[in-house]
């Protein structure tokens, strides 16, 4: 009887550490949250807003005069209609980029730069090199890596997004496209943009990395002799507060008892008589 009940206490012990580990990151991650990414979600519905009202929007309305008024012209003897192609640049590659634009905000501005928690699960070199990307790198290659995903391949949904319905025959296979998202031209040009932006971006950690190193190693005498004099204003500091609380101590006291020492008493006079 008394082991199990020992048992059981162990175990509501145990649980009771992993839900108070538990509401601890939950705890930081909300944290993180509202202090990072809240601030943000203005920016964030004004960049939508902008990349909707004058682009997106406007093409769309172009392709469907095309599409619906003007017969739907071809553009030349390639077999993709006009307003196909205005739709795939002006509307779902301008969503692509819209994306990547985001993510870099997201990863670089707001978990990189500002985040402790990523910093301390990804690392300082992973963060450096996040941080490093920031601009084109990081838009052309993660713009290139949604177009993969979401605008690249043989099958219906690279070519039209909502190919499943029947009811706007602009967005649909009713609208002709030959061979783009899948031609070799095409998968040339992604596949450039990612290495041109990993290796523009290893570039910049690389010589970050290097020139932080020969920055320390130049000047590693004089920051040790100015880390050497933080660490003496703060044991300074750190010495006053003591001397200060000890002066409250015995402010009040104003005779000595019996048990106190020689030098207790002296040490309590002179702060009596400062």
């Amino acid at each position: 009887g008394d082991n199990a009940s020992s048992q059981d206490k162990l175990i509501d012990a145990l649980n009771s550490v992993d839900s108070s580990r538990s509401r601890g990151w939950f705890a930081k991650l909300r944290h993180e949250w509202d202090l990072l990414i809240v601030p943000k979600l203005p920016t964030f519905r004004r960049h939508i807003s902008h990349v909707l009202l004058f682009l997106v929007f406007p093409c769309l309305a172009v392709a469907a005069v095309l599409f619906y008024m003007l017969d739907n012209p071809m553009a030349g003897n390639t077999g993709t209609s006009v307003s196909w192609w205005i739709i795939f640049v002006g509307c779902r590659q301008a969503i692509t980029m819209g994306l990547a634009c985001t993510g870099q905000v997201f990863w670089v501005e707001i978990l990189a730069l500002r985040s402790r928690l990523f910093n301390a699960i990804v690392g300082p070199y992973v963060s450096l090199a996040i941080i490093q990307s920031s601009g084109w790198p990081y838009n052309i290659c993660f713009w290139a890596v949604l177009d993969f995903c979401l605008l690249f391949g043989n099958y219906p949904f690279p070519r039209h997004w909502l190919f499943w319905q029947n009811k706007l025959d602009i967005f649909n296979d009713q609208n002709p496209v030959n061979g783009v998202t899948n031609s070799n031209g095409y998968m040339r040009l992604l596949f450039t943009c990612i290495f041109v932006g990993i290796a523009a971006s290893l570039k910049r950690l690389f010589l970050a990395v290097y020139l932080g190193r020969r920055t320390v190693a130049h000047f590693n005498a004089e920051m040790e002799k100015v880390f050497a004099k933080m660490i003496l204003i703060g044991e300074i500091a750190a010495l006053a507060k003591e001397i200060e609380n000890k002066h409250e101590g015995f402010r009040g006291t104003f005779a000595g008892s019996p048990e106190d020492d020689e030098k207790l008493v002296r040490f309590r006079e002179i702060l009596l008589n400062e």
